[in-house]
């Protein structure tokens, strides 16, 4: 089952998506390629993983690097995920900050 929940961060609402405890996918409301999807899947600000997200997102605009590491599953084709980038993805993906 696919859980969604919004986010509230310094540049902007995120809605964060999880299935099996892993995250997803992560997108600004609004954004071009926000997932239509999304209505159908179930909101639960609960789940464990949105917990570590929020404070994972606190930390790092905070300017704090826990080393924390949030596992991913972006799913997709090796196209769709070589598109998995950014500074922001890649702490999530190692828990260091690129600066």
């Amino acid at each position: 089952m696919m859980y969604t929940c919004l986010i509230n961060t310094p540049i902007g609402e995120i809605r964060a998506a999880a299935e099996n405890e892993v995250l997803t996918g992560l997108w600004f409301t609004g954004q071009k390629y926000y997932p239509a999807q999304a209505d159908i899947w179930v909101n639960n600000q609960d789940e464990p993983v949105f917990e570590s997200l929020r404070g994972w997102i606190s930390d790092y605009f905070a300017g704090k690097c826990s080393g924390q590491v949030m596992e991913l599953n972006p799913g997709g084709d090796g196209f769709s995920e070589s598109c998995v980038g950014g500074p922001f993805v890649h702490s999530l993906r190692t828990g260091h900050h690129l600066w």
